[in-house]
């Protein structure tokens, strides 16, 4: 018995997150392609291919992939923020900032689609929606230091300086030696 059809999906996935690891595109692109074949209806393999895609740089391969993982599950919310990722990467924030907003419209919880849209946020300078959506994400994990440290950078920029200081404190001690360097720039001010 070779395994169910998630365990040789999931197989497939290792090998090419193994391949992708080594920088092995062509290799890890014939795994998706077995994959494809073995489960052609298979959004899960079209979302981790196009995340894989966007990070070898391949942007335009990327969002034809999530989009089929989308067009097969609407409701994959892995695909919504790999999509909206590679987007964010060509710059294209609109359609980055729909992405984010239609997986947490599917999974109001989902850290990785509340980070990534924070993060835009804080790059188009919408630093309260930031502010939001970090405060959501560590009240899901409190103990990150990225989440404190972005936080504390959110507040900065919202004029809460005190809770910016705070949030750094807290960052830096966790070992995140950004937070260590803002802190040093605050005191310096």
């Amino acid at each position: 018995a070779r395994g169910s059809r998630e365990q040789v999906i999931n197989n497939y996935l290792r090998a090419a997150d193994c391949l992708a690891g080594l920088g092995r595109k062509e290799a890890m692109l014939d795994v998706y392609e077995r994959a494809v074949r073995f489960a052609p209806d298979s959004s899960v393999i079209y979302s981790y291919m196009g995340y894989r895609l966007s990070e070898f740089g391949d942007s335009e391969a990327a969002i034809m992939a999530c989009t089929k993982a989308i067009e097969l599950d609407p409701d994959n919310v892995i695909a919504w923020v790999n999509r909206g990722w590679t987007y964010q990467g060509t710059g294209e924030t609109g359609k980055a900032m729909d992405d984010y907003d239609k997986a947490l419209e599917i999974a109001p919880g989902d850290i990785k689609a509340l980070m990534n849209r924070a993060n835009l946020s804080m790059k188009l300078n919408l630093y309260r929606g930031a502010l939001d959506d970090l405060e959501a994400a560590f009240a899901i994990d409190p103990g990150s230091a990225e989440i404190m440290r972005l936080l504390g950078m959110a507040k900065y920029k919202t004029g809460d300086r005190e809770g910016a200081r705070s949030e750094l404190v807290k960052a830096a001690a966790l070992g995140d030696t950004e937070a260590g360097e803002m802190l040093e720039q605050f005191y310096r001010e």
